[in-house]
């Protein structure tokens, strides 16, 4: 492992500090009036300290007052997610379209930023929305384009846990794409106020071109794919690829990430190698990079690449022996003045702990890998060894944080991004070739895209054979403890320093491994489910030789009860006899639709097992807190 010193990295020691310092102080949950009275009080010691010329106390009191500002100004607009149900609210929303998700001949949904005001919370200046608007009028449908101002009362939820396997994953989608809340609205309670930039209509209108070309150039599941990697569109996935890529620990290669923006950077500069100017062959780039990153729709994930890329190429051409933990560190202060929100999202930090255990880990591993098997010279040996070390060392930082947010630690993801990492290289430089030539010789640009959809398919396999292991990943309780400790025991065992060390270490930390999984305590199989909804709550039980029990307790009356589509299918599939019990209409309508699928009991639930039912779920503490920010003074 490299061995830095702080004072060589003063720009990443500035960035941890203030991290550090803002994500305690925002822990420590201070009211408003304490956090200003802090921040001043910081500042007033610090002033003294610099005219007392105690540099290190007026750096220690620069860092709390940074630290300050940015935990008070995410107090300001931050809602964390909630462990339980959130009911729908509804309130008034005002922003802009930052990226149209979908569209279809009378809804569209998109992504949106702006302000939120409710009764609830009061008005939350800074959010992000995830919105699904039905129209009537499919004219409207077509005006709707990012950067259009729009103005909706709206109902709103914060993004919910995954409740059944067949659901869409509000909390996972949330996380990835930086979003706050998800909302839907009728085309009647929507007003389209204009536009905010015509450059941005444009750019998307030529992404949905690229996008239409992509489909007439590809294969229904590869066509997913190449739209994923060249435009950071992901709703075509089918959510079984989704499932496989995230199993074999390679979903980053789907979303426009560091990854992608690095593969550009290198095309970028080798185009540019002719131009002598380094001034302007720097222009150039920086103008290539964030054109690619414009044409994506500006995604947070491409915008921190892009900003670290810019950096790296700035620096480094200035000054020569310039630390890359620098660049990172600075990266990440800049990210934090615009947006100290992002420290909590799970793309910013699964973005940051790639590229730090990249720089920090990625020179011991290859040098200890290369030492240990005795590698030569061997070009493709050599390529080998280093795939996997640059591949392991960001898996290993970054898995526990994938554990933490998703519940899923891939065991088989250094191999598996081994050879997914360079197909999908391969396959992102084809496709965008094929392409960007098709639209001038489309015979030409098929070529590139056969061999493109080749490769994709031949990742598509290669992650399916890696998840079809027993233990090639782990779902459980306690994945982020056994994710941190697989990845402490890796590294321990790649850092030895000769073959009967690295026999020793890894025949200890199996031993270990083993010993420790048989002292977790054996989680029981779940046969009772219990799924909450804003109408009803359902108690399901599963009950062997006899079949599945279904309770539905309505939670408020509806004359005209929505149909649950995830919880419909998820009953419907189940193979054995179903007893469906009601209390209302929202119970009596999940019955009535299964009656037309296939054979069901149903009953009216009884006093007596409704007070049962009521004990069993517990459903009044699963509110929102409704507490104001301000009344925190």
């Amino acid at each position: 492992m490299e061995k830095f010193s702080l004072t060589e990295i003063p720009a990443f020691k500035l960035f941890f500090l203030i991290l550090s310092g803002t994500i305690g102080l925002f822990l420590a949950d201070l009211s408003s009036n304490a956090s200003i009275y802090l921040i001043i009080g910081s500042s007033l010691i610090g002033i003294v300290a610099i005219f007392s010329k105690l540099k290190f106390a007026s750096y220690i009191f620069f860092v709390i007052v940074a630290s300050s500002i940015l935990s008070f100004r995410i107090t300001q607009d931050k809602i964390p997610f909630q462990d339980d149900f959130s009911p729908i609210i509804s309130g008034v929303f005002q922003g802009e379209i930052s990226h149209i998700i979908a569209k279809g001949d009378n809804w569209v949904n998109f992504i949106a930023d702006g302000s939120f005001d409710n009764k609830y919370t009061g008005e939350i200046p800074e959010c992000r929305f995830y919105i699904r608007a039905a129209f009537v009028d499919s004219i409207i449908i077509s005006r709707m384009l990012p950067s259009a101002r729009i103005s909706s009362n709206l109902k709103a939820s914060l993004p919910q846990k995954k409740q059944l396997e067949n659901e869409f994953d509000q909390r996972a989608y949330a996380l990835a794409n930086d979003i706050d809340w998800f909302g839907e609205v009728r085309g009647k309670n929507l007003a389209l106020i204009g536009y905010e930039s015509k450059f941005k209509v444009y750019s998307y209108q030529i992404r949905k071109s690229a996008q239409d070309r992509i489909d007439s150039l590809f294969e229904a599941n590869s066509s997913a794919v190449v739209t994923a990697l060249l435009t950071g569109e992901k709703s075509k996935l089918s959510p079984e690829l989704r499932d496989v890529f995230s199993q074999s620990g390679t979903a980053h290669l789907l979303a426009v990430s560091g990854l992608h923006v690095g593969i550009i950077s290198v095309i970028a500069w080798f185009l540019l190698t002719f131009i002598k100017n380094l001034h302007i062959k720097i222009v150039l780039f920086l103008i290539l990079i964030w054109a690619f990153i414009l044409f994506t729709g500006f995604p947070p994930s491409g915008i921190r690449a892009g900003i670290f890329a810019s950096l790296y190429v700035i620096i480094k051409s200035s000054q020569k022996q310039a630390n890359s933990l620098n660049v990172l560190g600075l990266t990440g202060l800049l990210i934090m003045l615009f947006d100290p929100t992002s420290i909590f999202s799970a793309s910013f930090q699964m973005s940051f702990a790639s590229v730090f255990g990249i720089l920090v880990f990625y020179s011991a591993f290859r040098n200890a890998m290369i030492s240990l098997f005795q590698i030569g010279e061997n070009p493709f040996s050599r390529f080998i060894i280093n795939s996997f070390a640059l591949s392991l060392s960001a898996s290993l930082v970054v898995s526990p944080i994938v554990a933490y947010y998703f519940g899923i630690y891939s065991i088989v993801s250094p191999f598996a991004n081994l050879i997914a990492v360079p197909l999908i290289t391969l396959s992102l430089v084809y496709s965008l070739i094929g392409v960007c030539f098709s639209f001038l010789f489309f015979d030409l640009g098929a070529i590139f895209c056969n061999a493109a959809e080749f490769l994709i398919g031949l990742t598509e396999q290669t992650n399916r054979a890696a998840v079809s292991f027993d233990f090639a990943y782990l779902m459980s309780d306690f994945v982020v403890l056994q994710s941190a400790i697989v990845s402490l025991l890796i590294a321990y065992v790649l850092i030895a320093q000769n073959n009967k060390m690295l026999f020793f270490r890894l025949v200890a930390s199996a031993l270990f491994f083993v010993a420790f999984l048989n002292l977790l305590p054996v989680k029981a199989i779940e046969t009772d489910k219990i799924v909450i909804r804003e109408d009803f709550v359902a108690y399901i039980k599963d009950v062997a030789d006899d079949g599945r029990y279904v309770f539905v307790c309505d939670r408020r009356p509806r004359i005209y009860p929505r149909n649950d589509y995830y919880l419909n299918n998820y009953l419907n599939d189940y193979e054995g006899m179903i007893y469906i019990g009601y209390t209302g209409n929202c119970g009596i309508n999940i019955a009535d639709f299964l009656k037309e699928q296939r054979d069901i009991k149903d009953f009216e639930i009884n006093r007596e097992m409704l007070n049962l039912l009521n004990n069993i779920c517990d459903v009044d503490k699963n509110f929102i807190k409704r507490v104001r920010y301000d009344d925190r003074n």
